[in-house]
Order: structure tokens, then C-alpha cells, then sequence
């Protein structure tokens, strides 16, 4: 089996709203390029958010 590689990107955001926008674009955008990057390789994104804080807002994309 070949490798594979991972890819983590943790975002911090100044509010709510602004992680919720960030979600919102990045589904929008997704729509039109997963089917592509399917094809090139991706075989999972997941994305989370982490709740280590109460005044915390960070998203996490593992690619």
C-alpha cells in the first residue's frame, strides 16, 4: 500500500460569526471542486472544531 499524506490546518477566528462564515464559504466552495480533488487523490476532509475554551473559536481542516 503507498502512503499517504496528511494534511492538518488549525484556524483561530475572532468570533462566532467568523468561524461560522468560514464554514459556510468553504462548504459553498467545496461544492464545485471535491469531485476534483477526488480525482487527484483526496480521500478524506474532515473539519472540526475545537472546544478547548469557552471565548475559543477554531476550526480544524485535516485534508
Amino acid at each position: 500500500m503507498a502512503p499517504k499524506l496528511v494534511s492538518t490546518n488549525i484556524v483561530e477566528y475572532q468570533s462566532k460569526a467568523h468561524m461560522e462564515l468560514s464554514i459556510y464559504r468553504t462548504e459553498n466552495a467545496l461544492k464545485d471542486t471535491i469531485d476534483k480533488m477526488k480525482a487527484n487523490g483526496l480521500h478524506r476532509l474532515t473539519v472540526s472544531q475545537i472546544l478547548n475554551k469557552a471565548s475559543s473559536f477554531k476550526l480544524s481542516f485535516n485534508w
